[in-house]
Formats: C-alpha cells, sequence, structure tokens
C-alpha cells in the first residue's frame, strides 16, 4: 500500500470516528426534534376552507410550519346561502384545499394563520368543468392532545368575487387524529 492511501484510509477512519463521537454529544441531540413530536394530522372539516365538508392531511415541515391537502364535497364560497347545498337542483362540486400554515403560538393550545387555494370542479347534468381557483387566508385555534385527539376552529376569508360577496368569510369546525 502506497503511503498517499494508508494516509487517505487513515484520515477517513478519523473522519468517520469524529462524526460517530460528534452524534452522541448534546450539541447534536439539541438539534433533533422531540422524539414525541407529531407531525402529521389527519381530520375532517366542516365549512372553512373547502366551504363543505373535506377530508384534510397535514404535515408539520418544521416546528412551525405545515403543509396541507385536502378533497371532499365543497360549496360555493361566494353564496350567501349555504343551505342549498345537496339540494336536487344545486351542483355539489368537488373542492381540492392545499395550503400552508404557520404555528403563531402554542404548544397544545396553538394559534395558527394560513393562507392557500380553494379548487372547485363542478358537475351538474349540463356541464363539467373546473370553476376558477379561490385564494384565501385562514386564522384559527388548534388543540393537539397528548393522546392525539385534534380539534381546530377556523376562520377563513376568500379572495374572489368580492363585488357579489363582500365579506367572503367561512366559519370552519375540525376534528382528527395527530401522529
Amino acid at each position: 500500500m502506497t503511503i498517499a492511501r494508508q494516509f487517505a484510509r487513515g484520515a477517513l477512519s478519523a473522519l468517520l470516528a469524529f462524526a460517530f463521537v460528534l452524534g452522541w454529544t448534546p450539541w447534536a441531540a439539541a438539534q433533533q426534534p422531540p422524539a414525541r413530536e407529531r407531525k402529521n394530522l389527519v381530520y375532517g372539516e366542516l365549512i372553512g376552507a373547502g366551504a363543505g365538508a373535506t377530508i384534510n392531511y397535514e404535515r408539520m415541515v418544521t416546528s412551525r410550519i405545515s403543509l396541507r391537502v385536502g378533497g371532499g364535497e365543497g360549496g360555493d364560497p361566494n353564496l350567501h346561502d349555504l343551505t342549498t347545498m345537496g339540494a336536487p337542483d344545486y351542483p355539489d362540486p368537488l373542492a381540492f384545499v392545499a395550503a400552508s400554515n404557520i404555528v403563531l403560538a402554542g404548544q397544545r393550545h396553538q394559534l395558527t394563520a394560513g393562507v392557500g387555494v380553494l379548487l372547485l370542479h363542478v358537475r351538474f347534468h349540463y356541464f363539467d368543468e373546473p370553476a376558477p381557483a379561490t385564494l384565501f387566508g385562514e386564522v384559527g385555534y388548534r388543540y393537539r392532545s397528548t393522546s392525539g385527539f385534534l380539534f381546530r376552529a377556523t376562520l377563513s376569508y376568500f379572495l374572489r368575487d368580492l363585488a357579489r360577496n363582500p365579506s367572503g368569510l367561512a366559519p370552519g369546525v375540525s376534528l382528527g387524529w395527530s401522529f
């Protein structure tokens, strides 16, 4: 073996030993998220961002930021009368929600804010087409128990067709599980 190879092998061994020892230090342990932190949330939401009934999956990508996707039967966030949902002559659109949220404060009792997009696909007797995308902002309260139970209460503000419905507000309530 040449001296260069011996040196490279020794340097590699020293580097691996250093990395192993460094991995056991308190500094490295402090950089890791808590072992019991629940990063996945699955919940059903009534009204809220989907303007109907949706099933959602949310993933905490950091300790404060999450990404959300969901789908279900939605309504038009710009209608004042949500009692028409489910009527035989009213189209119940498919709703798809994508959003990003930030946890503003709290561990178990959390204040959240976020932005996202609501995509509706309207199915009716004589047409089957997507509706324009609706941007929304959302603020809310979220309770996450130590056992995994999840409760959310939100207020979503839709940014589309403000001339027809200036308020654009939809309250939402969610129940689910975090794991």
